[in-house]
């Protein structure tokens, strides 16, 4: 071949070998599996990929299904006589279920049959959270400001100890915390903290500098509770010293409505990542992704998504990377390689995320349940 003419063709391989490398990779689908109704609630249980479950629930139906993880087979499946608003919480032997009027199921991992059933004091009271567990027992939040606290055989060690919320009790919101304590954030941007011993409260602390307004969306606190970053309805993201309330620095995410997505489900959940033996926080909107600095209001990263996000980013600690679900796309964040996006090959928009030990589950709007590779 003439050298000219080599030339040429090294230039124009080596620029489509650049525009490939620029390109979403397309993702393998391990496996798919029928769910249980639209817009499914997934959640991971067991401690090896063997054993490992995903169990699927709606918050329009009274099913819940668990299939192994390895391949998609379905485990067991239950019907149930109220429908289930949040995910399933998984423990060491059991799976526990909470219904939309209180009842709480705890059923094996291996078959789906009961452990235990109890239901709440008041039928007319509602949860108003996911069941959380500490210190070898479970917790209830409901909406009149009810904590019940209940080991794991289903015997109530306390049965109700009302919320010091004054006389208007705001809905709580997700709060993204490791801590022990039991700890709480509504929208009027109250963070209560109890003993989750005793139950006793040990702090309250407003971290809306308006306490006026109920406007609070969601949270994310560090371990040792000394740092928050909280949403607001506005758009503004805020960074707080919980021991104080003082405000430390805030960001506009951008316009109101893209704070949640076009199916009204909310992403700018804050994601608190591990940066540099401190910490940043990640926070997306429909269109974009932005890392900012823990205690300052540095920009560390901002990226603009290949399709519009569809559920809130989930941090993988093992791996220290972080996932966010577009409709057509999944896009990870990691300090070594940065930001990727990757084509997910789904019939069906996708809706729902959860994060295994080699493997990613995808839920599609209308309730389908996937298994994907981890690129």
């Amino acid at each position: 071949m003439d050298e000219k003419y080599s030339i040429v063709w090294k230039f124009y391989l080596f620029s489509f070998l650049l525009f490939l490398c620029d390109q979403a990779i397309p993702q393998e689908i391990l496996w798919s599996t029928p769910g249980v109704g639209r817009r499914p609630a997934l959640s991971i249980h067991g401690a090896t990929l063997a054993e490992q479950l995903v169990v699927v629930s709606s918050p329009f139906g009274d099913r819940v299904r668990a299939s192994n993880l390895s391949d998609g087979t379905g485990a067991w499946s239950r019907r149930l006589l109220e429908r289930v608003p949040y995910p399933t919480l998984p423990l060491a032997d059991a799976v526990v279920i909470q219904g939309d009027q209180g009842t709480l199921w705890a059923v094996r991992n291996e078959d789906g049959e009961d452990h235990w059933v109890i239901g709440t004091a008041e039928p007319t009271d509602y949860p108003m959270g996911p069941p959380r567990y500490r210190e070898q027992a479970l917790f209830t939040i409901s909406r009149r400001g009810v904590i019940r606290k209940l080991v794991g055989t289903g015997e109530r060690l306390s049965v109700i100890r009302p919320l010091s919320w004054g006389e208007r009790r705001a809905e709580t919101v997700p709060l993204r915390s490791n801590q022990q304590q039991l700890t709480y954030l509504d929208q009027a941007g109250r963070l209560t903290v109890y003993d989750s011993e005793t139950l006793d409260l040990i702090s309250m602390v407003m971290l809306n500098p308006d306490e006026a307004t109920a406007n609070v969306l969601a949270g994310a606190m560090v371990e040792d509770g000394g740092l928050a970053w909280i949403t607001e309805f506005s758009g503004i993201l805020r960074a707080v010293r919980p021991t104080s309330g003082q405000a430390l620095w805030s960001a506009r995410l951008g316009p109101v409505e893209e704070l949640w997505s076009e199916q009204g489900e909310l992403l700018a959940i804050p994601a608190i990542l591990p940066w540099d033996e401190e910490f940043a926080v990640l926070i997306a909107t429909q269109r974009q992704a932005e890392i900012y600095g823990g205690a300052n209001r540095e920009r560390l990263s901002s990226f603009a998504l290949p399709s519009p996000a569809v559920a809130a980013p989930e941090f993988d600690a093992t791996n220290q990377r972080t996932w966010l679900l577009c409709s057509r796309h999944l896009v990870s964040y990691d300090r070594l390689q940065g930001w990727r996006s990757f084509e997910l090959p789904l019939a069906e928009e996708p809706f729902s995320l959860a994060l295994a030990d080699g493997l990613i589950v995808i839920g599609d709007l209308q309730g389908r349940i996937y298994g994907v590779s981890v690129p």
